[in-house]
């Protein structure tokens, strides 16, 4: 309850904070503390916009703005059933428009700016949007996602009024929350629309066209299921993708200049996450659930940070890429804090494959509680544009609708001597130009370019890019090479000579176009891919590799993971075992061979062989991939080294630990059982035997938790062992021996061992001794008896009596007893 009475206590301690009334966009903005150089005005306000959440400039430099008027609620839906958490199972799925209810939201375009930017017009491109939560221009028209659904309206003739009824591209987003919702719709380099997804909302996107090896498929190979991640759509294959998954609540996401995916937050300590193609990152798993793919084995985390400032929540950032800020900023990450009114700066080092940040500073603090930047966009100028969605209210405290709807604002923050932007209109630029203007500083009018020349598809500008390509070593070069593939310019024998180009990011892009194929690469390629896999010594080229290699087919993935295991800088990198471990892990689900061929060879060690033959045997343990053949064959490469079969030993158990056997694998026998011959007291070895419920090991370790003159350690695991399997005749030992045994030690473990059995007459006998307890196992005792209800029971009952300590017994036990 202590979040639904949050906005109560907030009124209580901070009256002025909670009742303090709206500024206007003039006050507003005289009381934000900016840096040196820096202004801020209102370019758009109330009446003309409110409750802005995304904006875009189109290619004439006029401003869209998505207004999010129908937030929090559905029109025409009711709530059927709330958690604790405000995720919502609404009475229907609505039909996409412009069949299903009518909203309050509208897509609206500001134009005829004034001498300072200040737009004087607004005209709605549509309304009657319901819950829309972003959109992108492009394709001659506006692609729109209002979950369930990814629309698009046409508008072929430019006259700003949808040719039509919107076309349904997408449909599965989530609707479970409305501040969670898929958002953040943008062009990636590759030509994809890519979004980013929120964390209390389960997408379950139909997906004819899926093609991904190893996609997440429940129910029909045609779904994918997630709560939280980033996505990609690609306009013309029709394909979606989820392109990682986790990450948090994130609202925001952009590319760096090396097409470095950067989106935001809502974990305390961090400001971003790093997203790669195919990886799987962190979740708030107690509340959302677990990764999708039950085989990661590892995840990873935010961006290491230092100096965090603020609340939690980092929303709607961007990478800077303009010369109008001063160098400080050029390239670093700056992004909107909602709980703390205000616009931060974060630097972004690189490190190996990935990022360290550390906070740079304040661009924006408001001084002012309503301010509520929400999203962030770098405009024609240069300029940072934000979106303040204005309300008293930060969050979804709790489900009434008391939002302020009558006010909303996109500032413009802009350094002193940025230049104005002359009026434009880049449909008139030639194919020729629009080439040049991959050279602009800004990174808006590159994107721009090439978008429209992923547009027109004009075949005769391939030459001079290919050539930019060829010729360039810098960022031109990228750029150049973007453009080509997006116009349809390039083919697999451009990486005879884009595979070895001095620009370690053109060399990675290269890798990922043949991988985006999702097929095998040429045969003249595979080989150059090899050499890369085993000698490349940029860590953003491995990572590239790994992730592409994921979708290649099985045979070519384990050339290349072969030659992974060569390449130093894989175990130099905190990544990059991850990254080719999920290579491996979807190709081996993918194949149809019962031999393992890619584990290590015989014999062989290297710094990587246990971080891999651990994952490799714990996901072949699992069972549901061509049986246990698989382990089988393993476990005979690798049993004849020790170095190598303590890790495959490790993997097996971990799997057996939550998919245990009740006999072991015929092909498994003499080899695991040979092993023990050898090695009788090695718990790993007893380990992976008694959860496959081997008898004459079990009985072992019974023997050895019974025996006093073993050593305490031994014994101690003997018994949390033969509880964890729940060794039907260790009941009746753990009893014998409790009563007899004097070490508080073992007689704690020994508790902790009759847990795993439901027998009322074990709560009975510890009841009974109970007086000749030490401390120490009277404490244990008691919370052994709250493990069970009718132990829990017959607890209560004695106390009830006064026939149990009263001193012995918490309230709070008493409440946990009371519950059970």
């Amino acid at each position: 309850m202590l979040h639904r009475l949050l906005p109560l206590l907030i009124a209580l301690a901070f009256p002025s904070i909670a009742l303090a009334d709206g500024l206007t966009p003039e006050e507003a903005a005289k009381k934000m503390k900016l840096p040196p150089g820096f202004s801020v005005r209102a370019v758009a306000a109330e009446p003309m916009i409110r409750q802005p959440v995304s904006i875009s400039f189109d290619d004439r430099g006029r401003m869209w703005v998505l207004q999010y008027l129908q937030y929090p609620n559905y029109a025409g839906l009711k709530p059927v059933k709330q958690d604790q958490y405000l995720r919502t199972i609404w009475d229907k799925v609505p039909e996409p428009p412009p069949h299903g209810p009518k909203g309050a939201d509208r897509l609206t375009i500001c134009y005829d700016p004034d001498e300072n930017g200040v737009y004087r017009k607004s005209k709605d491109f549509v309304t009657g949007l319901n819950i829309a939560s972003g959109f992108c221009l492009g394709n001659g028209g506006v692609y729109v996602v209002q979950p369930p659904y990814l629309l698009f309206y046409p508008d072929k003739n430019e006259d700003d009024v949808p040719d039509g009824d919107p076309e349904v591209l997408l449909s599965g987003f989530g609707m479970d929350d409305t501040h969670s919702l898929a958002n953040s719709l943008q062009w990636g380099p590759d030509g994809w629309l890519y979004g980013a997804a929120g964390s209390t909302s389960t997408c379950k996107i139909k997906n004819p066209a899926a093609k991904t090896p190893g996609a997440n498929t429940p129910g029909s190979p045609d779904v994918v299921e997630f709560q939280q991640g980033i996505w990609r759509y690609h306009p013309k294959t029709k394909r979606f993708e989820l392109f990682s998954e986790g990450g948090g609540n994130t609202y925001g996401l952009d590319f760096d200049k090396h097409g470095q995916a950067i989106a935001g937050t809502n974990y305390g300590g961090s400001a971003m996450l790093h997203q790669m193609q195919g990886a799987y990152y962190v979740k708030g798993f107690s509340k959302h659930g677990p990764l999708h793919n039950p085989h990661t084995y590892g995840y990873f985390e935010h961006v290491p940070y230092t100096g965090f400032k603020g609340g939690h929540v980092t929303c709607g950032g961007i990478v800077y890429q303009a010369d109008a800020y001063p160098p400080e900023y050029r390239d670093q990450y700056i992004a909107a804090n909602v709980l703390s009114n205000a616009i931060y700066w974060h630097k972004m080092e690189p490190v190996k494959s990935s990022f360290k940040a550390s906070h740079g500073g304040e661009l924006i603090e408001a001084n002012d509680p309503w301010f509520r930047p929400i999203d962030c966009l770098q405009g024609p100028d240069g300029s940072v544009y934000i979106v303040d969605f204005y309300d008293r209210r930060a969050a979804h405290l709790d489900p009434v609708d008391n939002w302020d709807k009558t006010n909303g604002r996109v500032y413009k923050l802009e350094y002193k001597g940025t230049p104005k932007v002359p009026a434009f209109d880049l449909r008139k630029k030639t194919s020729v130009e629009l080439v040049e203007m991959l050279k602009h500083p800004n990174k808006w009018w590159r994107i721009e370019a090439r978008r429209l020349l992923a547009e027109r598809q004009d075949k005769s500008v391939h030459p001079k890019l290919r050539q930019m390509v060829l010729s360039e070593k810098g960022d031109l070069a990228l750029e150049a090479l973007w453009a080509l593939y997006v116009s349809g310019g390039w083919s697999d024998r451009d990486f005879d000579q884009v595979g070895t180009h001095p620009n370690e990011y053109v060399r990675a892009w290269a890798i990922r176009f043949l991988g985006d194929e999702e097929q095998a690469v040429s045969g003249f390629i595979l080989p150059a891919l090899e050499e890369m896999a085993r000698s490349e010594s940029s860590p953003a080229v491995v990572a590239q590799l790994a992730c592409s290699a994921r979708k290649l087919p099985p045979e070519q993935c384990y050339t290349l993971v072969r030659s992974f295991m060569e390449n130093k800088v894989v175990a130099e990198d905190p990544q990059l075992p991850l990254l080719v471990w999920w290579a491996m892990e979807v190709s081996n689900t993918c194949d149809k061979m019962n031999e393992v061929r890619f584990p290590f060879p015989s014999g062989a060690t290297t710094p990587l062989t246990d971080f891999f033959n651990e994952r490799v045997a714990r996901r072949l343990m699992a069972g549901d991939i061509r049986g246990y053949e698989r382990i089988q064959h393993l476990f005979s490469l690798v049993q004849n080294n020790s170095a190598n079969v303590t890790p495959v030993l490790r993997g097996m158990a971990t799997a057996l630990q939550t998919k245990p056997l009740e006999a072991i694998p015929q092909g498994l026998r003499p080899e695991i059982e040979g092993l023990w011959t050898k090695s009788p007291k090695d718990f790993l070895v007893m380990e992976v035997l008694a959860r496959m419920n081997h008898d004459p090991v079990r009985a072992a370790l019974r023997e050895m938790a019974a025996d006093p003159k073993s050593m305490d350690a031994e014994r101690l695991k003997s018994i949390d062992l033969l509880k964890q399997v729940r060794d039907p005749k260790a009941k009746d030992l753990f009893l014998t021996q409790f009563a007899s045994e004097k070490s508080d030690a073992i007689r704690n473990a020994l508790l902790a061992g009759l847990e795993a059995f439901d027998d009322p007459a074990i709560g009975e006998k510890i009841l009974t001794g109970y007086p000749t307890y030490s401390p120490a196992v009277k404490k244990r005792a008691v919370q052994a008896l709250l493990a069970r209800p009718t132990w829990a029971l017959a607890l209560l009952q004695q106390f009830e009596k006064g026939t149990f300590p009263k001193a012995d017994f918490t309230i709070d036990q008493a409440k946990v007893a009371v519950l059970l």
